[in-house]
C-alpha cells in the first residue's frame, strides 16, 4: 500500500501544481543579456548527458560541468522565425528594431490574443509587458482513468490502452488510457545579447500541465544607475476543440439563402468578398467532435477566423479579411 499512496500523492501534488502556474521571480539578467520573451516547448530542454545525470539529479541548481547550459539559436529575419537546434518550440518575444533612430517593439509568435504593453515617459525607463495564448488540441490529448478493478465500459472505448500494476498487498491497479500525448508544456526563458544573439538555458523551463494555465516570467534592470526597466511576458495556454469544416451562408434581407462555401484548414481562403445584396453571413462552424456552432459576420466586420488541427498538439488559427 506505501506504493499506491505514494502514487496518489504525486497524482494529487501534480494535480494542485497544475491548475495555474505561478508569477515566476523576477530575473536580474545574465551579464548584461536581456529577457525578451518565452520558448515554449512540450519537453523539457536539457544539455546534461546521462554519466553527468548519473551522478546529479536533474532537479539540481548547478549546470553541468564544462557546460553554462546556454542554447543558441537561430533567428531569421526574413521570415521572423527562431528556431534552435534538435528542439521543437515556439516562440513568444518580443523584438525591437530601430526605425529612423527610433526603437519600435513588435511580438514574434503563432499564438493568438497576442498584447502589448509599453509604458514610456521622458522621465522613467520603459516597462513593457507582453502575453500570447496557444490553443492546443483536447482530441490529441491522453485521458487517464484509474480503476481498482477491470472497468467494462473504459475497456470497450475504441484504441483504450490498458496496463495494471500489483502492490506489495496485492492489490491490482488498472489503467486505461485514450490515444494522445500528455500535455506538458515548459516556458523557457528566452534572452538576448547586447550583439543580438538569442539563447535559452537548458534545465530551467517552468512545468505546465493540464487544462486553462498561464506562466508570467520577468525581468528588472537598472538603467542608468538609477532607474529601473521592467520586462515581462505571459504565455496563455487554453483548451480548444479544432474546427473540421467551416461554411459561410449569405443571407439577403427576407432571410432567404443566397449562396453557400464551406471551407476546411486546406481551403479555407485569405479574404472573402461580402457581397452588396447579403444582410448577414451567417457561420456554421462544425468542430472534430461534431458539436455545430452558428456565428455571423456583419457589414462593420472586417475580419473573421477559427482554429483548426496541426500536425502538433496545437491548433492554428486562420484569419480571413472581409471585403467590403
Amino acid at each position: 500500500m506505501r506504493e499506491k499512496f505514494a502514487l496518489i500523492f504525486i497524482i494529487l501534488f501534480l494535480s494542485i501544481s497544475c491548475t495555474g502556474c505561478q508569477l515566476a521571480q523576477p530575473e536580474k539578467g545574465i551579464a548584461g543579456d536581456k529577457l525578451v520573451g518565452a520558448y515554449i516547448t512540450t519537453e523539457a530542454v536539457t544539455v546534461y548527458e546521462d554519466s553527468y545525470l548519473a551522478l546529479n539529479p536533474m532537479w539540481s541548481d548547478s549546470p553541468a560541468p564544462e557546460n553554462d547550459g546556454k542554447i543558441y539559436g537561430t533567428f531569421d529575419e526574413e521570415s521572423n522565425t527562431l528556431t534552435f537546434p534538435n528542439i521543437t518550440g515556439y516562440p513568444l518575444f518580443q523584438l525591437t528594431e530601430e526605425i529612423d533612430g527610433v526603437p519600435s517593439h513588435s511580438i514574434i509568435s503563432d499564438a493568438s490574443d497576442l498584447h502589448q504593453h509599453i509604458s514610456q515617459s521622458d522621465t522613467e525607463a520603459d516597462k513593457i509587458e507582453i502575453s500570447g495564448t496557444f490553443y492546443y488540441d483536447t482530441n490529441k490529448v491522453a485521458t487517464h482513468f484509474y480503476c481498482d478493478e477491470p472497468d467494462e465500459e473504459y475497456e470497450q472505448m475504441e484504441d483504450i490502452i490498458v496496463t495494471t500494476e500489483e502492490y506489495g498487498d496485492g492489490e491490482m491497479e488498472y489503467h486505461y488510457q485514450t490515444p494522445g500525448q500528455d500535455i506538458n508544456f515548459y516556458v523557457n526563458s528566452l534572452y538576448q545579447t547586447p550583439s543580438g544573439e538569442y539563447y535559452i538555458i537548458a534545465d530551467t523551463g517552468t512545468f505546465c500541465c493540464g487544462g486553462d494555465s498561464s506562466q508570467t516570467l520577468s525581468s528588472e534592470a537598472t538603467v542608468d544607475s538609477k532607474e529601473l526597466s521592467s520586462f515581462q511576458v505571459t504565455a496563455n495556454f487554453k483548451e480548444m476543440v479544432s474546427t473540421d469544416t467551416v461554411t459561410f451562408t449569405q443571407i439577403d434581407k427576407n432571410g432567404k439563402a443566397l449562396k453557400e462555401d464551406t471551407y476546411t484548414a486546406d481551403t479555407f481562403p485569405e479574404t472573402y468578398t461580402y457581397p452588396d445584396n447579403a444582410d448577414y453571413i451567417l457561420i456554421t462552424r462544425t468542430d472534430m467532435n461534431g458539436i455545430v456552432r452558428y456565428e455571423t459576420i456583419n457589414r462593420d466586420d472586417d475580419f473573421y477566423s477559427c482554429f483548426f488541427s496541426t500536425d502538433t498538439i496545437f491548433c492554428e488559427e486562420l484569419q480571413l479579411e472581409v471585403i467590403h
